[in-house]
C-alpha cells in the first residue's frame, strides 16, 4: 500500500499481520482526489459507469517492492519502505489454516481436500513463493528500508510509528485457529520447509530448526 500523503509504502506479504498493520494505518491512508469522488458521484451511479481512483489506489494489496519500484521509478526512493516476515514454519501453518478456513479464498477449494502434509507437499511444488521474493530487486538486493518481524510486532511496530512520526493502535485481526505451529511438523515435512525456505531462513535470519 503506498500512502503517498504520509511518504511510505507498506509490502504486505501474507499472513505475516498485515491485515493487522493496514488497520492500524488506516486512518492515514491518501483521501481520493476531488475530481475522482466527482466522477464518482456525477457519472458513476447514474450511468452506472465504473468507478475510477488514482492509479497508485488500485495496486494489489499484496503488491512487492520491485513492482512498486517499477511503477514509481526514481521517486521510489524518497519512501519509506517496510514489511514484516514470519518463521517459515509459522507461515505455513497459518497460511494452511487460513485457506481453510476463508471459503470465499480463491484456493479454499483446493486447500481444504488436503491434509497438512499433503498441504506442504502441494506448497512447495505447485504454489512456491519465498517471503523474500517480496522484498528485493533481481539481483537479489534488498530494496525496503525496514524488515519487522510477527514475532516481534509491537517493538517493530513502534519503531515504524518513531519513524514516521504518527501514532496509532495495533489491533489483532485475521488470526487464524490452530495450535502451536510445531505440533503440525514430522520429521519429512519440517526437512521440506528447511530445505524450501533456506533463502528465507538465511535472509531474514530465522534459526534453522523447528523449536
Amino acid at each position: 500500500m503506498i500512502y503517498k500523503e504520509k511518504n511510505f509504502i507498506f509490502i504486505h506479504i501474507h499472513k505475516t499481520g498485515g491485515k493487522s498493520i493496514n488497520h492500524a494505518l488506516h486512518k492515514f491512508q491518501d483521501s481520493v482526489p476531488f475530481k475522482y469522488r466527482l466522477w464518482n458521484k456525477i457519472y458513476s451511479k447514474p450511468f452506472n459507469k465504473k468507478q475510477i481512483y488514482p492509479e497508485y489506489l488500485m495496486l494489489d494489496t499484496h503488491t512487492n517492492a520491485l513492482e512498486y519500484k517499477k511503477y514509481l521509478g526514481n521517486d521510489y526512493d524518497r519512501f519509506f519502505k517496510f514489511t514484516f516476515v514470519r518463521n517459515p514454519f509459522d507461515w505455513q501453518v497459518s497460511m494452511y489454516f487460513f485457506m481453510k478456513e476463508q471459503k470465499n479464498h480463491f484456493q479454499h477449494e483446493i486447500i481444504n481436500k488436503f491434509n497438512f502434509n499433503e498441504y506442504i507437499d502441494w506448497r512447495v511444488n505447485e504454489d512456491f513463493q519465498l517471503q523474500k521474493s517480496f522484498v528485493v530487486d533481481e539481483q537479489d538486493n534488498l530494496i525496503v528500508d525496514f524488515v519487522g518481524k510477527l514475532e516481534n510486532i509491537k517493538n517493530d511496530f513502534n519503531h515504524i510509528q518513531d519513524r514516521l512520526n504518527i501514532q496509532t493502535s495495533l489491533p489483532h485481526v485475521n488470526k487464524s485457529k490452530h495450535k502451536p505451529y510445531y505440533e503440525y511438523f514430522n520429521r519429512k515435512t519440517s526437512n521440506i520447509i528447511l530445505e524450501a525456505f533456506e533463502e528465507d531462513f538465511n535472509f531474514f535470519g530465522y534459526e534453522k530448526k523447528l523449536i
